[in-house]
């Protein structure tokens, strides 16, 4: 008997969630991922389309379609549940609107150490106020391209699904060396 395909997420051979130090690493599973990219001086009509401002550059907000995070020059990622019904046809004619959702994989990284183990991977300053809840940038962990979040203590991690074991990887080498480093700081 034949047997049957089952779906599998990006890290399912990950082991996650799992800690080293003061370090947790976890999937972030957003569900849908919509690209939108408003057509030159539509950007006002997209955003009373979604019922929301577009974030300024660098930052997201959340309003009735979902969490809407900047991903680049006129360029935002929407990440709700589930598609919204009817927003393509809200937003035809406003903006060019892809599903990425199959496309990405993404982590969540916290705990007390997760600032110090991006500093390993990422060359952005993400201390304080420098990259605060709600920030979004585009960057590298290592050699690989990102969408990075803060989203409360917690840092969203989110890259090309072929990434996603260079990415695991990556992240959990920094984990156990910043781990070790304070452990043998501590004595």
């Amino acid at each position: 008997m034949a047997e049957l395909l089952q779906a599998r997420g990006p890290f399912a051979d990950g082991g996650l969630p799992l800690a080293h130090g003061a370090a947790r690493l976890a999937e972030f599973a957003p569900g849908a991922i919509l690209s939108i990219m408003p057509f030159r001086g539509r950007e006002e009509a997209v955003g009373s389309a979604l019922g929301l401002d577009l974030p300024a550059d660098g930052s997201s907000a959340t309003g009735p379609a979902g969490r809407l995070v900047w991903a680049g020059r006129r360029a935002w990622l929407l990440f709700a549940e589930v598609a919204p019904e009817g927003l393509a046809e809200r937003l035809s004619g406003l903006a060019a609107v892809t599903d990425l959702s199959d496309g990405y994989a993404g982590l969540s990284l916290s705990g007390e150490n997760a600032r110090a183990v991006l500093a390993r991977l990422c060359p952005l300053d993400l201390a304080g106020e420098s990259f605060a809840d709600g920030a979004a940038a585009r960057s590298l962990i290592g050699h690989i391209g990102v969408h990075l979040i803060r989203n409360g203590e917690a840092f969203e991690i989110l890259a090309l699904r072929s990434y996603a074991s260079s990415l695991l990887h990556d992240v959990t080498t920094a984990m156990r060396s910043v781990a070790a480093q304070r452990q043998m700081a501590a004595g």
